[in-house]
C-alpha cells in the first residue's frame, strides 16, 4: 500500500464530467476557512459524456473543508459527494483490506459506505460486512463513512466520521433570501468581484474538528457585508431574487426597477425601494432626484443589445469605479451570432465600462454568461473614447461577418 501523498489529494468532490473545470477553478479562487489546492481530476476506466469525475484536492484540514464544502452554495448545486480518502493503494484489493483495518482500529459499530465509481460499490459493502461492521446507508444513523474511490493509477480510500461528509440535501442549502433560482448567479458574481472573505472562524472551533456538529449548521452564518455602505440598481429587479441577495450583503439601499410585481418579502424590506415602472422611465426620475449608485446590475430576459443598452442608459448615475453585473442570455441558435452579440455588447460598452470579465458561472445556464465590469472615470472616458467607438464598430463588424462567412 502507498503511503498517504498531499500531491495525490485527500479529498474528491464528485460532480458531473461538465463541471470539473468550474468546479476546481471556483475551489482556487474562493476564500475557504481552511487551505485548499486543487490538483486534478479522475479519469474513470470506462467512457461516456455524462460520467461524473472526481475533482481532487489536497487540504490542510479535509473534514472542516468537507463541512465547509458541502455548506457552500455554490459547490452543493454541483458537487454529490465528498469523498475523503487520503490513503493510497495499488490495487482494489489493498484499498480494502486497508479500509477494514482502520474499521476495526476505530472500533466502528455502524458504517456508511460511498464509492466512485459506483461499480466499486458492491466489493466495498462486501469488505465492510465481512468484517463484522454493520452497513446503515441512512443519514444520522451511521458512526463512520468508508470511501472508496478510483484515483487514475490505483485506489483512494478513508474512514471518516459520519457527520465529516455528509452529501448534502438540496433543501438545505438553499438561502433564507433566495426568492428565485437567480440568487446564486449574482451571490457568486460578487464573490469573483469583491472577493468574499473566509467563513467565519468559529467553525474551525468544533469539538473533534467537525464531529460536534449536525449536517447543515454550517450554512447558518449570514452572508459577509461586502456591499457594506453601497447604494445598489437593479434592472428588471422582479421577483427580486437579485435585490434580496444585494440587500443580504450589506448594500445600503437597493433601487429595484420593474413594472412587474416584486416577492413581499423582498418589498417589504426597509433599505428597498421599488420603482415599478419600465426603465426608461425609471431613469429619468433617478436622474432629476440626482441620484447616485455604486453598483449596477441587470439579468433581464432580453437579447444581450437590449441588455447592454439597458446599462448604457444608466451609466451616467454610476459613480466612477462602480461594478456592472450583467446577464447576457442567448436568443439565437446561431453559436456564430452568439459570438457576435457578446462581442457588440462589450463593444457598445467599451467607452463607459472597462475591466470586462465574460465567466460562465454556476447558476448560469449553458445559454447564459455574466459579464463583469467597472465604471470608466469622467478623464478616462473622454480621452478614450474616441478610439474605442472606432475600436467597438471594428469588433461586431468582424464578429458580424464571421458569422455570415460561417453559414455560407
Amino acid at each position: 500500500s502507498l503511503a498517504a501523498d498531499p500531491a495525490a489529494g485527500n479529498v474528491f468532490l464528485q460532480c458531473p464530467s461538465s463541471h470539473t473545470r468550474r468546479v476546481a477553478d471556483y475551489c482556487a479562487r474562493a476564500s475557504f476557512a481552511v487551505a485548499c489546492s486543487p490538483l486534478g481530476v479522475t479519469q474513470p476506466p470506462f467512457s461516456g459524456t455524462s460520467v461524473d469525475k472526481c475533482v481532487t484536492l489536497w487540504c490542510a484540514e479535509p473534514a472542516l473543508f468537507a463541512l465547509l464544502a458541502i455548506s457552500d452554495p455554490v459547490l452543493s448545486a454541483v458537487v454529490q459527494r465528498v469523498l475523503l480518502v487520503p490513503e493510497r493503494a495499488v490495487t482494489l484489493d489493498e484499498a480494502l483490506a486497508g479500509l477494514v483495518a482502520e474499521l476495526r482500529r476505530a472500533k466502528a459499530g455502524t458504517v456508511r459506505c460511498i464509492a466512485h465509481p459506483r461499480s466499486l460499490a458492491d466489493r466495498l459493502c462486501a469488505s465492510v460486512e465481512g468484517a463484522g461492521v454493520q452497513l446503515e446507508p441512512k443519514r444520522g444513523r451511521h458512526q463512520f463513512v468508508a470511501a472508496l474511490a478510483w484515483a487514475n493509477s490505483g485506489f483512494a480510500y478513508g474512514l471518516s466520521r459520519a457527520v465529516d461528509s455528509q452529501p448534502h440535501e438540496p433543501a438545505t442549502f438553499r438561502a433564507a433570501a433566495a426568492t428565485c433560482r437567480a440568487y446564486y448567479k449574482l451571490r457568486e458574481a460578487i464573490s469573483l468581484e469583491f472577493k468574499l472573505p473566509p467563513a467565519p472562524a468559529g467553525a474551525g472551533a468544533l469539538a473533534d474538528g467537525v464531529a460536534g456538529v449536525a449536517a447543515g449548521e454550517a450554512h447558518a452564518s449570514p452572508a459577509p457585508l461586502v456591499l457594506h455602505a453601497l447604494r445598489a440598481l437593479d434592472l428588471g429587479a422582479a421577483p427580486g431574487g437579485w435585490s434580496s441577495c444585494l440587500l443580504e450583503h450589506g448594500a445600503e439601499s437597493v433601487v429595484a426597477i420593474d413594472p412587474a410585481e416584486m416577492a413581499p418579502e423582498v418589498l417589504a424590506h426597509p433599505r428597498l425601494e421599488h420603482l415599478k415602472m419600465r426603465t426608461e422611465q425609471a431613469v429619468l426620475q433617478l436622474k432629476a432626484r440626482g441620484e447616485m449608485f455604486d453598483i449596477v446590475v441587470c439579468d433581464m430576459n432580453l437579447p444581450p443589445q437590449d441588455c447592454a443598452a439597458m446599462v448604457e442608459s444608466v451609466a451616467d448615475i454610476l459613480v466612477p469605479g462602480g461594478h456592472v453585473v450583467l446577464t447576457l442570455k442567448r436568443t439565437m441558435r446561431n453559436r456564430d451570432e452568439w459570438n457576435a452579440a457578446v462581442a457588440e455588447v462589450q463593444a457598445s460598452l467599451a467607452p463607459v465600462l472597462k475591466d470586462f470579465n465574460l465567466v460562465h458561472l454556476f447558476a448560469n445556464t449553458n445559454l447564459e454568461r455574466t459579464l463583469l465590469a467597472r465604471r470608466r472615470g469622467p478623464r478616462e472616458e473622454q480621452r478614450r473614447a474616441p478610439w474605442l467607438l472606432m475600436g467597438a464598430a471594428c469588433v461586431a463588424g468582424l464578429a458580424v461577418m464571421g458569422a455570415h462567412a460561417y453559414r455560407r
